[in-house]
């Protein structure tokens, strides 16, 4: 059976894109590799199965689950290793059995939902006693403020304090970690003792600043480390966030269109009034010129 092939519709990462979002989501799949190890592992908001793919390489198993039928048609075409299991359902509806997974990944799916909590209730009634969530979400002060852009895709985004307020509603024990992309130059021990610095000019800090997504370790038991890291995609060179300003710019040429429109609507409608009022001047002017043709025939 052939792999079913999908259109690059909505915000759907598809395999054969490249550039900054290739980047973004292989990273954090690859984060998630080194906890699924051995764990039996739910992949919410799946799409076309790749990162489920990716994990399964560590997990005892994997189940993906999307709300696009033709998506989870196209992963169970493409993707056969014989621990995934793919599964049409909703973050807030799962069809899978309570407490019937270790791990929940949910990378890039809060933000196209309107009902936060009952997402979370969900992830909750599928994880085992002291299962762990991995889940992440844009920031909306560094996704969607500071650049000026609105992603028609994106239902409800939340700042940073709102996300870490709301998982830690859920949970009892959350660390929060930050992802972007940057121009950089990296440099790094071989062994992985130390802390992680960012330098900007002649500042330096701890972390991530200015995160553009935020992502988030949750459980009611201890957590896990994860090592601060790079993400390299051999001979890609590095690409702005071009998709964003593509579509501002097309967002700003369609106003900018639709004002023209509006104009030469208008500059139509006065150039009708204008000729109407000169054809009723003309008939008017007519009508003189036939009463005075009266008046010079009589006289």
């Amino acid at each position: 059976m052939s792999a079913i092939k999908l259109p690059p519709v909505g915000e759907r990462y598809l395999p054969e894109f490249k550039g900054t979002i290739e980047l973004e989501h292989l990273h954090r799949y690859q984060l998630g590799r080194i906890l699924t190890a051995g764990r039996d592992v739910l992949d919410i908001a799946c799409g076309e199965g790749y990162g489920a793919d990716m994990l399964a390489t560590t997990a005892k198993s994997v189940v993906g689950v999307d709300i696009s039928p033709r998506a989870i048609e196209h992963a169970k075409s493409c993707y056969r290793d014989p621990r995934i299991f793919f599964r049409v359902g909703s973050a807030t509806d799962i069809p899978i059995p309570d407490a019937s997974v270790d791990m929940v990944v949910s990378f890039e799916t809060i933000e196209h939902l309107e009902d936060h909590d009952r997402m979370m209730q969900e992830f909750r009634r599928v994880l085992r006693p002291g299962g762990l969530l991995m889940i992440s979400s844009p920031n909306k002060l560094e996704y969607s403020d500071k650049p000026g852009y609105s992603n028609r895709f994106h239902v409800r985004e939340l700042y940073t304090e709102e996300f870490i307020t709301l998982v830690s509603r859920h949970f009892t024990t959350i660390k929060r970690y930050g992802q972007k992309l940057s121009a950089a130059s990296l440099i790094a021990h071989d062994a992985d003792t130390a802390p992680f610095h960012f330098f900007a000019g002649t500042g330096v800090r701890n972390g991530i600043p200015e995160a553009r997504y935020d992502i988030i370790l949750a459980s009611d038991g201890e957590l896990p480390e994860i090592p601060n890291s790079a993400y390299e995609i051999s001979d890609s060179p590095l690409q702005p966030y071009t998709a964003e300003a593509l579509q501002k710019d097309a967002a700003t040429q369609a106003l900018t269109l639709s004002e023209a429109t509006e104009k030469a609507a208008q500059d139509a409608a006065a150039a009708q009034e204008e000729k109407t009022e000169i054809v009723s001047k003309l008939e008017a002017s007519e009508l003189l010129a036939n009463e005075l043709n009266k008046y010079l025939i009589h006289v």
